[in-house]
């Protein structure tokens, strides 16, 4: 009894899961999505969802600004593969744009860092 209390208590001061703050906006023919936050297990559907959003109402290239995440875990890696497949497939273009450097880390050691654009 002891025990679970002590695990009630440790899940009950588990800090909530925030959701990552997305933006989308056009710059001339293309679409670009500001994210914001961390992007994990537990947000990554979100960030998925308003990419998949913008990739069926844009035709053109789409540009993911990525300065304003603060973590990036193998689920964020894999929404950003998915996507960059997806477009290639149907002849257009994924670019991620401003990582901060431990995101940049991230993209390096996963070895999609040639998806990395200059700003605009």
């Amino acid at each position: 009894m002891v025990a679970q209390q002590q695990e009630d208590r440790i899940f009950a001061g588990h800090a909530p899961i925030h959701t990552p703050q997305l933006t989308v906006r056009a710059e001339g023919s293309s679409i670009v999505l500001l994210v914001s936050g961390e992007v994990d297990m537990a947000t990554a559907p979100t960030v998925q969802e308003c990419l998949d959003g913008v990739m069926a109402d844009c035709s053109g290239s789409v540009i993911v600004d990525l300065g304003g995440v603060t973590f990036l875990d193998s689920s964020g890696i894999a929404v950003l593969v998915r996507a960059h497949c997806q477009l290639q497939g149907a002849a257009r273009d994924l670019g991620i744009r401003n990582p901060t450097p431990i995101v940049r880390g991230v993209l390096t050691v996963t070895g999609i860092d040639d998806l990395v654009v200059d700003p605009a």
